[in-house]
């Protein structure tokens, strides 16, 4: 098995989704250069601009920089997240990879962080569900602790269950087990059903010749099969990688959390352009309302329900009904520029739904009762049905969006940066 068909295994994890951060959030690896932006991204900015009280200097942290450099970014590529909320660990992996590159001087290109080893071992040590969302920080906090995992170790692990089989046979454990609860009466009845599931699902491992230190415990079986079908087949054979690989120690600094909600979109603005001077040179992450992306310019942003809290405005179907999931997500600020069409200071976001700017076939080929599951977030089942990702009001490359910074920062809520 080669290498460029491993990374393209690799996406089988990473594929499109939105994600959804815990209330408290205040805070893949490949990339396919056949896809190309939906709309052109020439360079429409100017170099030492001003919006009115904020900076708009132009920078970009995935190219080379005036003094010939690297950017921290150059070597980072692009995550495609995968079906599960992990977009703060995606961050987190990126965040980690850039301070390596950009401060350590780390000339191990070929190695970036593997996202799935990041959720899930921070999962093993605070309790978090890792795959319905968590905070920046402490998944960042935890590879300063605990260390970090090659995404190619990890991918060369996933490469052993490409087949359609072992998709089948996990999709028929799944379906027996909900079929034999559903006739049982008891919380003992079912939880004993929920063991069986486990014992059996590990020992169809065992019979595929997967190692013990490689095998998800009877405990993550069972959580596992608490979610839809098709988080339960991915979930499996994400716990049986996760520890696939060397482990290499990390130096990063502290990560440090800081909570924009309470704080009105213009002073958001100005304390996002005081923290990227600050820390020149480095990604920022954000916490945010991701319908910004594809609702675009006239997307209200994040409020503040007195009732339930903070919220994003819901993303609306094709008949006006708001579709389920509560938008939060996580990405990256890596650049600023001046668009000149518009006259409008713009942040470059790091996205975390792959290189495409269009649309992007499915990465597996499901079976017909997985392609509708509504575990499928927004962006895949866009993809899934040919329709755009992103809002023609944005510029897209290669997975990186070109947003207005006026209409960003209504929808961001929180901020997290390295602070040494």
């Amino acid at each position: 098995m080669n290498r460029n068909k491993i990374l393209i295994l690799f996406t089988l994890f990473m594929s499109l989704n939105a994600c959804q951060p815990k209330k408290s959030s205040n805070g893949s690896s490949t990339i396919d250069a056949s896809n190309t932006p939906n709309q052109p991204s020439s360079p429409t900015h100017a170099e030492n601009s001003n919006h009115g009280d904020s900076d708009c200097t132009y920078f970009r942290l995935d190219e080379k920089q005036k003094d010939g450099s690297d950017g921290s970014m150059v070597n980072v590529p692009v995550r495609d997240q995968g079906p599960f909320g992990i977009c703060y660990g995606e961050v987190a992996s990126q965040l980690n990879d850039a301070y390596r590159f950009g401060v350590l001087n780390d000339t191990s290109f070929h190695r970036h962080t593997a996202v799935l080893s990041t959720v899930i071992g921070e999962n093993e040590t605070t309790g978090n569900d890792p795959y319905n969302g968590g905070t920046i920080c402490a998944a960042t906090n935890y590879i300063k602790e605990a260390g970090y995992r090659d995404a190619f170790s990890v991918a060369k692990c996933i490469e052993r269950d490409e087949s359609k089989e072992v998709v089948l046979t996990l999709s028929k454990y799944y379906d027996d087990y909900y079929t034999d609860i559903g006739k049982l009466g008891t919380s003992a009845e079912k939880s004993a059903r929920k063991q069986v599931l486990a014992q059996d699902v590990i020992s169809w491992l065992i019979a595929k010749g997967v190692p013990s230190d490689e095998q998800p415990t009877a405990d993550d079986i069972m959580y596992v099969a608490g979610l839809r079908k098709l988080r339960f087949i991915w979930g499996i054979e994400a716990f049986q990688c996760f520890k696939a690989g060397e482990l290499f120690q990390s130096n990063l600094p502290q990560c440090k959390p800081e909570d924009l909600s309470v704080k009105a979109a213009p002073d958001r603005r100005q304390q996002i352009d005081a923290l990227l001077i600050q820390h020149r040179g480095q990604p920022l992450g954000i916490s945010y309302c991701d319908q910004v992306l594809t609702e675009g310019v006239n997307y209200p942003g994040a409020i503040i329900d007195s009732q339930t809290g903070l919220k994003c405005t819901p993303r609306l179907d094709a008949s006006g009904k708001p579709m389920s999931g509560n938008g939060r997500h996580a990405s990256m600020i890596i650049g600023r520029r001046k668009n000149t069409a518009n006259n409008k200071c713009q942040y470059l976001v790091r996205n975390s739904w792959g290189s495409s700017c269009d649309t992007t076939p499915p990465h597996i080929t499901l079976p017909p009762d997985l392609l509708n599951d509504p575990a499928l977030p927004f962006s895949y089942r866009a993809s899934v049905n040919k329709k755009s990702i992103y809002s023609p009001d944005w510029d897209c490359d290669k997975g990186n969006i070109w947003v207005d910074a006026d209409v960003l920062t209504k929808s961001i809520y929180g901020v997290s940066y390295l602070k040494p």
